[in-house]
């Protein structure tokens, strides 16, 4: 029920206090919500970028990728560092792009896991997060048998 219908079904002195209701709630509820003391996000993106190798590629979901980016941006914080939102592109098209990087010599991370191409590279955990390696092809010696 919006403000003006409960204003217009209430005695007109009530519906004033009824306005009264929503800056109570919005006062007895902000020490709950208040996140501005909150730092994990800052030190976690500012950790990720100094971690990396120079010119290293890091995949990350939304909020991630946007802390980085915001270090980046505001604080020029590793600038060599490409920092890929991995919402923004396919499963193929990443699994290309991982191949390039790394077939240049890019280190890739992720700051995830699950949902990686696992069956393609080797995941190794750095800390919290993972680097994304080749995995190594067999050769096989034919002895001309």
């Amino acid at each position: 029920m919006g403000l003006a219908e409960l204003a217009a079904i209430l005695p007109r002195r009530v519906a004033g206090l009824a306005l009264l209701l929503p800056a109570a709630l919005l006062l007895v509820n902000l020490r709950y919500v208040d996140v501005s003391q909150m730092r994990a996000p800052h030190e976690a993106s500012v950790a990720r970028l100094a971690g990396a190798a120079p010119g290293s590629v890091y995949l990350a979901h939304w909020g991630d990728a946007s802390a980085m980016q915001y270090q980046q941006l505001v604080h020029g914080l590793r600038p060599d560092v490409q920092v890929v939102n991995v919402f923004f592109i396919s499963h193929d098209d990443l699994t290309a792009f991982i191949d390039h990087s790394l077939d240049t010599g890019r280190p890739v991370y992720a700051a995830y896991r699950r949902g990686l191409p696992v069956e393609r590279y080797r995941v190794v955990a750095t800390g919290d997060d993972y680097q994304l390696f080749e995995r190594r092809r067999s050769t096989w010696i034919d002895f001309g048998e």
